[in-house]
């Protein structure tokens, strides 16, 4: 895990350790200050960053979609084998838009044992950033 936080700039680090520990820029976080903290996108009483990932207003889907394209481009540029990043995508996906655990479509037995393991984790901790240190065995064999 250190040699990614080597790899990483300085905001990108800040954003990955805000996102693991439930610090982003809610509606939850700005509560605290005495600000609006409902979901701007549908009302929801207290926006927090699985409510971000789950909203099942229009006006969140495009967004959504467009940070799945964008990881799935990060992840190519950074080298991560698309037999690997690709199942992680959907898995990301299917988590947060119809909040099951599932990868759709043939995988390899590597990438089958890191999905398996990363539903033994949990949906909280997954969408957290925690993933299960099986992926790095996938990314290790390809």
């Amino acid at each position: 895990m250190e040699q990614a936080y080597q790899r990483w700039n300085d905001y990108e680090n800040i954003i990955i350790m805000n996102l693991m520990n439930g610090s982003l820029n809610t509606g939850r976080q700005k509560g605290l200050f005495k600000k609006e903290k409902e979901c701007l996108s549908c009302g929801w009483h207290k926006e927090t960053q699985l409510h971000i990932f789950q909203c099942r207003e229009d006006s969140m889907k495009n967004p959504r979609t467009n940070a799945f394209k964008i990881m799935e481009k990060y992840y190519h540029q950074k080298g991560i084998p698309g037999m690997v990043y690709a199942p992680f995508s959907k898995l990301c996906q299917t988590t947060c838009n119809d909040k099951s655990m599932q990868a759709r479509g043939p995988v390899h037995i590597t990438v089958e044992d890191a999905i398996h393991a990363q539903c033994d984790l949990g949906h909280d901790l997954f969408r957290q950033g925690y993933l299960a240190h099986k992926w790095l065995v996938a990314i290790q064999q390809f």
